[in-house]
Order: structure tokens, then sequence, then C-alpha cells
């Protein structure tokens, strides 16, 4: 009785060093799986730093061009006070335009004298 005692016992604890050691290899799955989970969480966090310091960058490079722009469009207004002309021939328009007279015509590049009639009151 006393032999069939122990060899219960030493089933038992067979067993219970069975499940511990499955308790064990769980908790080293569990831990080897946290490791990898954490690893990533880092890696996701330093690329989340990366994207944030380029967006910053294109942010300020956006600003910079808006600014440059402005420069630009002001220097431009500064520059041009007098209006230049557009083409050769808006010149030419411009100049004939002074020289015309009221009794004169300028039709197909002739000059033609108009009549000036007086009006008697």
């Amino acid at each position: 009785a006393a032999v069939e005692e122990l060899r219960k016992i030493k089933d038992e604890l067979k067993k219970t060093k069975d499940e511990l050691k499955k308790t064990k290899d769980e908790l080293n799955s569990l831990t080897d799986k946290h490791k990898e989970d954490k690893e990533k969480i880092d890696d996701l966090e330093k690329e989340k730093k990366i994207a944030d310091e380029r967006i910053r960058s294109l942010e300020n490079e956006t600003i910079k061009l808006k600014e440059s722009e402005k420069k630009k469009i002001t220097s431009e207004n500064t520059i041009s006070v007098k209006p230049e002309s557009k083409t050769k021939s808006h010149d030419r328009r411009r100049k004939s335009k002074r020289k015309k007279s009221s009794t004169q015509e300028i039709k197909k590049g002739k000059i033609t004298e108009i009549p000036v009639q007086m009006m008697i009151i």
C-alpha cells in the first residue's frame, strides 16, 4: 500500500512537472512575442519621428517659397514703374496717333487732306 501511494505521488509530481514545463514554455513564448512587439513599436516610433521631421521640413520649405514669391511679385511691381509697350506695332500706333491733326487722316499708310468745314453762326 505504501509503494502504491509513492507511485501515485510520483505520477502527480511528473504531471505537475510537465504542466510547469508547459507553463514555462508558454511564458517564454509570450516574453519573446512581447520583445518582438516592443521592437516593432520602437521602429514605428522612429518612422513617425522621421515622417514628422519631413513634414516640418516641407512646411518650412512651403513658407519660404511663399515668402520668396511675395518678394518676387513686390520687386516686379517696383521695377516696372513705366509700363513697356507690348509690340512694335503698338508703338507705331501710338506715334501715328500723336502725328494726326484735325485736318489730316491716316488711311492705309497714306496721309490725305480732309477739308475742314466752317460753321457759320
